[in-house]
């Protein structure tokens, strides 16, 4: 018996047991309209699913970039003006990110893969955030703490 296989070569067997895949779309929209942080790791978890390896690696980079970049950007005094900076750093990670996926999710699909809900993504991606910003949140009070009793000491 001869075993049947996709486009891409891959047997049907390993097709019927795909995981579900979000659109790069939904999660361009998701990148720039809640958080970077949120759409990296929506990101990530679709290159697992997708199974390329060097993406995921590659995405964990910018994560560790994007908090960096969050609480140095949140210690600068001129906080409220900087929002813009973000909304413009999400906008170019969602486009970059969607394009890089676009080819990927849409071999996928053409190979028997199957979508995601986009209320599953979104449903993630407000429990990301909040989770990012407690921690983020933390961080910030433990650090204005360590400054505060140095400065106090010092006088």
């Amino acid at each position: 018996m001869e075993d049947i296989t996709t486009q891409t070569g891959a047997p049907i067997e390993q097709i019927n047991n795909n995981s579900r895949v979000w659109n790069p779309n939904t999660l361009k929209w998701i990148t720039i309209f809640l958080s970077g942080i949120t759409g990296i790791i929506l990101y990530i978890i679709n290159y697992y699913r997708l199974d390329h390896p060097n993406k995921k690696q590659k995405l964990l980079l910018g994560i560790v970039f994007f908090i960096l970049l969050t609480i140095v950007v949140i210690a600068l005094p001129n906080f409220n003006s900087v929002r813009y900076v973000f909304f413009g750093i999400n906008i170019a990670l969602g486009i970059y990110y969607s394009a890089d996926q676009k080819n990927y999710f849409t071999q996928h699909i053409k190979d028997g893969g199957r979508k995601a809900s986009a209320w599953s993504a979104i449903g993630l991606s407000i429990l990301f955030l909040v989770t990012y910003l407690f921690i983020v949140g933390i961080l910030i009070y433990v650090v204005d703490l360590i400054l505060s009793s140095v400065i106090y000491k010092s006088f």
